[in-house]
Formats: structure tokens, C-alpha cells, sequence
């Protein structure tokens, strides 16, 4: 009979304390989440010109996948309402040239760059405060900084040694999400970003006297899995 008494009480207190949890989000609230950033790129490059000649009609440049560290920032100005910032270190992209005038000149992978994230969002939370889970949706801008631009071994063995370019880039981004709080504090999250990317890409070889150009559109998507807290 006393076991079955602490067992009640240990249940009434358990259901007690759920009750009294507060999953929402409030104005003043700051969540932060951290983990695991995966990029997919959608590319769709016009043709490939050589010192302004084009280089094909199926010429072209494709983009790689990476995975890196990412997170998010959110600050809630009103209730349900938020400014997110997605942040993340730096992805590395292959660029691998398309086409067969370039795979006669022996052009696999063309160059390497690296892409700084940088995403800002309104963000809305609509269901009611009582629910641990806690869909979003976003609507925002990107700007896509690129750093470290360097042509492949390959294309400076057949052109000699190249620079290259890769131009920054600013558009809209959307965002889609949930968050599951499992405590009052902690929770963990699943979002679908993505960014519209218009750039063009320039590889330069002096001792051949060759200019390669390429404009890229890029519909990138950005996976995140992350651990958050929220303060």
C-alpha cells in the first residue's frame, strides 16, 4: 500500500511539473543552436567562354556537396516572432568543368573555393505555447562571401599558373523548421534553408594568355541538425 502511495505521488508531482513547463517562445527570449551544417548546391551555369569565345554549347561548371559545423541565433522581439542568424564555418566547394571541348583540354576539376554563410531571417513560430514542438517558417536575405579561391593542379598543368575569382553574391533566402523542446531550456532542431546565388567565376592564365568566365546561378540548400538552448 505504501509503495503504491509514493508511486501516485511520484506520478501527480511528474504530470505537475509538465504542466508547468513553458515550451514557448517570448519576447526577450534568445535561443542558440549548434551542429551539423550539409549543403546542396542546384547549379545552373551558362557556358564556359575562352578569352570571350565560348567554349561550348554544353559547356558548363558544377558544384559539389559539403558538410561543415553550422548554427543558428534567434532573438525573439515579440512572442512567436524572431530574427534568426544562420552562421556556420566555411564550405569547400569543387568547381569540375562540364562539356566536351573542356574534357578534350583535359579540364576535370577546375578550381576550389570556399563559401562564408551568412543568412538573416524573420522567423515565425505559430502554434500555441503548451506544444514541445515548435515548427517555423522563414523569410530573409543572404549574402554569400567567397574566400580562397584557387585553380586546380589540373587546369594550371595544361594553362599554367592561374588566379582566380569567384564574385559575392546577394539575394532572398527562405527557411523552413522545427524545433522539439524536450526541457524547459534545451531542444533539438531540424531546418531547411535556402539561398538564391547569382555569381560568376573567372580563372586567369597569364603565360597562356587565357581567360576563363562562367556565370553561375546556384539554388543552394542548407540542411541543418542541430542541439539548441534556449536563454
Amino acid at each position: 500500500m505504501y509503495k503504491r502511495y509514493v508511486f501516485i505521488t511520484v506520478m501527480v508531482s511528474l504530470l505537475l511539473s509538465l504542466s508547468q513547463r513553458s515550451f514557448g517562445y517570448s519576447a526577450g527570449d534568445i535561443v542558440v543552436r549548434i551542429g551539423a551544417g550539409v549543403t546542396k548546391p542546384k547549379e545552373d551555369s551558362d557556358q564556359v567562354t575562352l578569352n570571350g569565345i565560348s567554349a561550348g554549347a554544353d559547356s558548363g561548371v558544377s558544384v559539389d556537396d559539403d558538410t561543415q559545423l553550422g548554427g543558428t541565433l534567434t532573438y525573439f522581439f515579440l512572442d512567436k516572432w524572431g530574427i534568426e542568424a544562420v552562421v556556420g564555418l566555411p564550405f569547400t566547394y569543387q568547381l569540375s568543368g562540364e562539356g566536351a571541348a573542356l574534357a578534350s583540354m583535359g579540364f576535370g576539376k577546375v578550381a576550389e573555393i570556399e563559401e562564408l554563410p551568412a543568412m538573416l531571417f524573420f522567423q515565425y513560430f505559430p502554434l500555441s505555447d503548451d506544444l514541445a514542438w515548435k515548427p517555423y517558417i522563414g523569410l530573409g536575405l543572404n549574402y554569400t562571401l567567397f574566400r580562397n579561391e584557387k585553380a586546380s593542379k589540373q587546369y594550371e598543368g595544361v594553362l599554367g599558373n592561374t588566379s582566380a575569382s569567384v564574385d559575392a553574391s546577394a539575394g532572398l533566402a527562405f527557411a523552413v523548421g522545427v524545433d522539439y523542446q524536450f526541457s524547459d531550456r534545451w531542444l533539438v532542431n531540424a531546418g531547411v534553408y535556402y539561398a538564391d546565388i547569382g555569381t560568376t567565376a573567372e580563372l586567369r592564365s597569364p603565360a597562356a594568355a587565357t581567360t576563363a568566365k562562367v556565370d553561375i546561378d546556384v539554388d543552394l540548400w542548407v540542411y541543418l541538425f542541430t542541439v539548441g538552448y534556449k536563454f
